[in-house]
């Protein structure tokens, strides 16, 4: 049987919904919540970002590869333009 619930918390605006979970599963198991506060610097929050490979410049993610295309579908426009158009 479930005594006690680890809950972390990090000062953030979902820690109401995180609390409120783990209060509603503690109260029929008879659990105890312990809290710990969990405090990251933004690099290290950073590391763990789902999307970290787009901010640290991965040369072929996604959105690299879109928008190397869109720049060269707008080139090769202006490109054969016609003048005066």
């Amino acid at each position: 049987m479930i005594k006690t619930i680890f809950v972390p918390a990090s000062g953030s605006s979902t820690d109401a919904s995180v609390f409120a979970t783990a209060l509603a599963l503690a109260r029929p198991l008879e659990a105890h919540l312990r809290l710990h506060h969990v405090h990251l610097s933004a690099c290290a929050a950073a590391v763990h970002a789902p999307h970290v490979e787009f901010c640290q410049g991965v040369a072929e993610s996604p959105i690299h590869s879109t928008v190397r295309g869109l720049t060269h579908e707008s080139r090769d426009t202006a490109r054969n333009r016609r003048p005066g158009l």
